[in-house]
């Protein structure tokens, strides 16, 4: 996901291929992409959007953006602990997948 400053959008990047590190030696693409101050990416497993609540419905990337949209204002560490947060509560408290965050914020 990738939020661009100048432009106030946030991006899907969709990423195909096999899960890295389940087999060695597997071709992987690569993507490159440039980062203007302010602009954000965050990066995350299924753990996170694929976390569901007791009615097992999952949190979605639609919550996540929602919730990223809302704290554009928060360090990557902050961001990071609130997504946490959110999702857990969203839960009930536990996740049953690994969930794993990437945020990098570029500097203004």
């Amino acid at each position: 996901m990738l939020y661009r400053d100048q432009s106030k959008r946030l991006e899907i990047l969709e990423a195909g291929g096999t899960i890295a590190g389940m087999f060695p030696g597997a071709p992987y693409e690569t993507e490159s992409i440039s980062l203007s101050g302010g602009d954000v990416l965050l990066l995350y497993t299924d753990g996170i959007t694929e976390a569901e609540n007791a009615a097992e419905e999952p949190f979605g990337v639609e919550r996540l953006e929602q919730f990223v949209r809302e704290n554009l204002s928060l360090n990557a560490q902050q961001l990071i602990q609130s997504i946490y947060s959110k999702v857990k509560s969203f839960c009930g408290g536990n996740l049953h997948d690994d969930a794993t965050l990437l945020v990098i914020k570029a500097n203004s």
